[in-house]
C-alpha cells in the first residue's frame, strides 16, 4: 500500500478533509497515528469495558430498547423503598400543592372572566372520568408516573351524566400504548404513536386491556383504540430530539437506589444476626474439653439472672456487630444526594431532616430546588392545564354557561408559594415587593380574592356582634390603615 493511500485513508478515518494536489506535491513526511486531545475518546481496557454498552441508535431506538424493562424496575424499587418513594412524594406535593393550580382570566369582559373562572373550579373537583381523582390529584399521580413510567397518558373524554359539563379526563396507563401487530413494519408508526412528517404524533394505539400477566410489550396483542393526537394527552420529558416516548426518571439513578436498598437490608440482617447469640463459648486453652461435633454446634438456653460456670479453658462472650459501620450515615447521605439530584432536591428535603442544616445554609439549599418545582409548573400548564382550559371554556360557551369568548383574553396560573420559615420576614418582604411595584397581590397569593372576600366577612360579622377586632402590630406603632391592612393580609396568606 502507497504512503498516499495510507494517508487518504488516515484522513477519512480522522474525518478531515483531503490535501490539495499543491499541498501534497514535494511533500514527503512519514505516516504517523496522531490522536486528539480528548482523554475521554481515549481507547483502553478499562474504557472499553466501561463503555461496553455506549452507543449511537437513534432516541427511540435507545428507549424501545429498555424502557420495558427500566419502567419495571423503577416501579419494583418505588413499591420497596421508603425512601424513594418519599422523595417522590414529596416532589409531587411540592409541584402541585395542595389543591392544584387557581386560575385568573384576563379580558375587558368582566362577566367572562368570573363565568369561566367558576365553571374552572366547578370541573377540577370532577375532572376525572372515573369519579376518583380531583384535578389536584390527577396532576399529583401524573407526577409520580414521570418517575417511574417515564410518562403520563390520559385520555381527553366526554360523559353523558346529566351535569352541566360533560368533558373529563380519563387517565391511561403508560403501558397501554403500544403498536398493534398489523402496523409493525409501518415507519410512521414508532411504539404506539403515528407520527407525521415533521415528527408530531397524529395518532395513538391504546390497547382496550392490560396485557396478560403484566407481559407488557412495544406490540399490541389484543383489540385496541385509534386516539386522535387531539383526545390525547401525553406529556413526557425528552433527552433528546426526535423522541417519541419517555423514560423513567429514576433511570440514571435506578442502580444506586437499588444497591442502597439491598445494602440496608444487609446491615440490618447482619445486626440482628449478631443480636441474636446470647454468649458464644471459645477457648485458646490446649488443655480444654472438646466434645466431638458432628453436623451442628451444640446450644444452650440460658435462664436469666443466674449465674453459671463453664468447662475448664472456655471464655464467655457475644458477637460484635460490625455493620453498620461508622461511615453508615456518610454513605447514606450521599446515595440520597444522588438519588435526588436529578430533580435539584437537597438532602434535606429528601429526608425530611433538616438536622445537619443551620438557617442559612438550609434556605440556600432549597433555591436551586424551587427553580426546578417552578420550571415543572410551567410545563404542567402548557401540556395539561391549558390545554383542559380551552376544553372547559368551548363547551362552557357552547352551553351557554359563559358569555361568548373576548377576542382576547388570556389566563393566569398561581401555584402553592414555597413554605417559608420566618413569616414575620417574609411577610415584610412581600410587603415591600408590592410597595415598589416589583410584584402584585396577585403574584404573591394565589387565591387573593378568595381572602379578601373572607376577611370582609369576618368584619361583618364582627360589627354585627359589636366585636372588635384586635390592632395589629403596625397598626399600634401607627402605620396607616393602608398600609396595616396589606401587613395583614400578607401575614394571613404566609400562615
Amino acid at each position: 500500500m502507497s504512503r498516499g493511500l495510507l494517508e487518504r485513508v488516515s484522513r477519512w478515518w480522522r474525518g478531515t478533509p483531503p490535501r490539495s494536489l499543491a499541498e501534497r506535491r514535494g511533500q514527503r513526511t512519514a505516516l504517523s497515528v496522531a490522536t486528539g486531545s480528548y482523554e475521554a475518546g481515549a481507547v483502553a481496557r478499562n474504557t472499553s469495558q466501561m463503555y461496553a454498552e455506549a452507543n449511537l441508535f437513534e432516541a427511540d431506538w435507545d428507549v424501545w430498547s429498555y424502557l420495558v424493562t427500566v419502567r419495571a424496575r423503577s416501579r419494583h424499587e418505588m413499591r420497596n423503598s421508603g425512601y424513594l418513594a418519599g422523595i417522590v412524594r414529596t416532589w409531587a406535593t411540592d409541584v402541585v400543592g395542595p389543591r392544584g393550580p387557581t386560575l385568573k382570566i384576563f379580558s375587558e369582559d368582566e362577566e367572562f372572566n368570573q363565568a369561566l373562572e367558576y365553571w374552572w373550579d366547578w370541573w377540577t373537583k370532577r375532572s376525572d372520568a372515573g369519579r376518583r381523582l380531583t384535578f389536584a390529584e390527577w396532576l399529583r399521580l401524573g407526577e409520580t408516573q414521570q418517575w417511574q413510567a417515564g410518562e403520563d397518558l390520559a385520555q381527553l373524554v366526554w360523559v353523558d351524566d346529566g351535569e352541566p359539563l360533560s368533558f373529563r379526563v380519563r387517565s391511561l396507563e403508560p403501558d397501554l400504548l403500544a403498536t398493534p401487530y398489523g402496523l409493525t413494519m409501518d415507519d410512521d408508526v414508532v411504539m404506539g404513536v403515528r407520527l407525521g412528517d415533521a415528527g408530531e404524533p397524529l395518532r395513538y394505539y391504546v390497547q382496550e386491556e392490560f396485557p396478560l400477566l403484566g407481559m407488557v410489550m412495544m406490540t399490541a396483542s389484543g383489540r385496541y383504540h385509534e386516539l386522535e393526537a387531539r383526545e390525547v394527552i401525553h406529556d413526557y420529558r425528552s433527552g433528546r430530539p426526535g423522541q417519541t416516548r419517555g423514560m423513567p426518571w429514576l433511570t440514571p439513578v435506578l442502580d444506586a437506589a437499588t444497591i442502597y436498598r439491598d445494602w440496608i437490608k444487609t446491615c440490618l440482617v447482619a445486626q440482628q444476626h449478631a443480636a441474636k447469640f446470647s454468649v458464644v463459648l471459645t477457648t485458646e486453652h490446649p488443655d480444654a474439653e472438646f466434645d466431638d461435633l458432628d453436623d451442628e454446634l451444640p446450644t444452650w438456653d440460658l435462664e436469666g439472672g443466674v449465674a453459671a460456670t463453664f468447662p475448664r479453658g472456655w471464655k464467655a462472650g457475644q458477637i460484635r456487630p460490625e455493620h453498620p459501620s461508622t461511615s453508615f450515615a456518610e454513605f447514606s447521605a450521599e446515595v440520597m444526594r444522588q438519588i435526588a439530584r436529578p430533580v435539584s432536591m437537597p438532602l434535606l428535603r429528601a429526608r425530611c431532616d433538616a438536622s445537619g442544616a443551620n438557617y442559612t445554609s438550609g434556605r440556600m439549599d432549597v433555591l436551586c430546588y424551587w427553580r426546578e418545582v417552578e420550571t415543572r409548573e410551567a410545563e404542567l400548564e402548557t401540556r395539561k392545564c391549558d390545554r383542559c382550559l380551552a376544553e372547559v371554556q368551548r363547551e362552557a360557551e357552547l352551553r351557554g354557561l359563559t358569555p361568548p369568548a373576548p377576542p382576547r383574553w388570556w389566563a393566569a396560573w398561581g401555584w402553592a408559594k414555597a413554605p417559608v420559615i420566618d413569616d414575620y420576614k417574609a411577610a415584610q418582604a412581600t410587603k415591600l415587593r408590592i410597595e415598589t411595584g416589583t410584584s402584585s397581590l396577585a403574584e404573591e397569593i394565589p387565591d387573593w380574592e378568595g381572602l379578601l372576600e373572607m376577611r370582609r366577612r369576618i368584619e361583618d360579622r364582627a360589627e354585627e356582634l359589636g366585636v372588635e377586632l384586635t390592632p395589629g402590630k403596625a397598626e399600634a406603632e401607627g402605620a396607616g390603615p393602608d398600609t396595616q391592612e396589606l401587613a395583614d393580609l400578607i401575614t394571613g396568606a404566609n400562615a
